[in-house]
């Protein structure tokens, strides 16, 4: 059987699915004025990136008492900013690390939020561990790359389950200026580009 980088990506997206069904909050501990509930009126939602930090380094996170308490009174979706991306999680090659991902769903779960999964596979390169950014994928790459997709996709969503709701499988797939398909060590291993149509 052939592996195709599309092909690939769309198992990927397809196991993360159907491990996570959506898990909405038991009740609205939200202000009747916040905007989440709010959106909820127009069938929408209202959420917050948001990051971990030790105490007293805020990056946005929930560490912050005031950031917390507006996240808290405002948002009913928090989606991690960084520490759900590969150079977060896959520091080093063949070793996950969550420790700060778990910390935000730990937050995340004990006041009721949503979670979003942001993201499985983010292509810019740039922002790959320095491992993967020159990675060799061997003989077959195209069965190595499907495989490390694969392996990724699998070890998060089984790890998190319906702690998430949902997920961003494949970010910034597409280069702005050109509206072609991103290439990366990753795209490239899996052979020919696929077209958008």
């Amino acid at each position: 059987m052939e592996v195709t980088r599309r092909g690939s990506l769309m198992l990927g997206g397809a196991c993360a699915l159907a491990a996570c069904t959506p898990v909405r909050p038991a009740s609205n501990l939200r202000p009747a004025d916040s905007l989440d509930s709010l959106a909820r009126r127009t069938g929408r939602r209202f959420g917050s990136a948001v990051s971990w930090s030790p105490p007293n380094a805020d990056r946005g996170s929930f560490a912050n008492p005031a950031y917390a308490s507006i996240l808290e009174r405002e948002c009913g979706v928090l989606v991690p900013e960084n520490e759900l991306k590969w150079q977060w999680t896959r520091r080093n090659e063949g070793q996950f690390e969550f420790k700060s991902f778990d910390a935000i769903a730990d937050y995340a779960t004990s006041h009721n939020f949503l979670l979003r999964g942001h993201t499985l596979f983010w292509t810019p390169t740039q922002w790959y561990p320095e491992w993967l950014k020159t990675h060799d994928f061997g003989a077959r790459p195209a069965s190595a790359a499907a495989a490390m997709l694969t392996e990724h996709v699998q070890t998060v969503a089984r790890r998190y389950g319906k702690r998430i709701y949902s997920y961003d499988v494949v970010n910034e797939a597409v280069q702005p200026e050109t509206g072609e398909i991103r290439d990366t060590v990753v795209t490239k291993a899996m052979g020919a580009k696929p077209s958008l149509i």
